[in-house]
């Protein structure tokens, strides 16, 4: 996704719990002529994702564009669920777009610019389901239903926000 906004023209400010990861696929694209940087992000923390924010805009500006596309997927049967994977699961996969969607649309609200914002959902909302996947899955849908919350108030401030639902890759 970064590779294509770059490649599109975008400047891109990858955002992720992983900073030395981030730090070279944004050196990356900078070694390719494209315009890019990194911050570390934990999308369970909402202290971290308000942080985010702030460097960002501090840094390159009120983002025109966002993009929701972290995710856990890891698997645990529903019968022997723990609690403790649900909630990690749905901190990051559902807590963590809204915290995003949140702070990013009231910079873009502020900035008077209009945006975009695309969550990744998936598949399994449609049908290609997979067994041990019931947080995942329950994820995903809140992402469903946060993207039409999030089309609705935003759109009055010319902020459109659409999900796409990416199957295996």
């Amino acid at each position: 996704i970064a590779e294509v906004l770059a490649e599109a023209g975008a400047k891109v400010v990858i955002a992720d719990i992983d900073a030395a990861g981030a730090a070279k696929q944004a050196a990356d694209l900078i070694a390719s002529g494209h315009e890019a940087a990194a911050v570390r992000l934990d999308l369970a923390d909402e202290s971290s994702v308000i942080a985010c924010r702030a460097t960002v805009v501090a840094n390159h500006g009120t983002p025109w564009l966002l993009v929701n596309n972290a995710g856990l997927q890891h698997r645990e049967p529903l019968l022997e669920g723990t609690v403790a994977h649900w909630e990690r699961t749905l901190a990051v996969n559902t807590r963590g777009p809204f915290l995003m969607a949140r702070e990013i649309g009231a910079a873009m609200v502020a900035a008077g610019q209009g945006g975009r914002m695309v969550n990744i959902a998936s598949t399994c909302l449609i049908g290609q389901f997979c067994h041990g996947h019931a947080a995942y899955m329950a994820s995903k849908g809140a992402i469903a239903a946060l993207t039409t919350a999030c089309a609705l108030e935003l759109a009055p401030h010319g902020i459109t926000v659409n999900t796409v639902l990416p199957g295996g890759v």
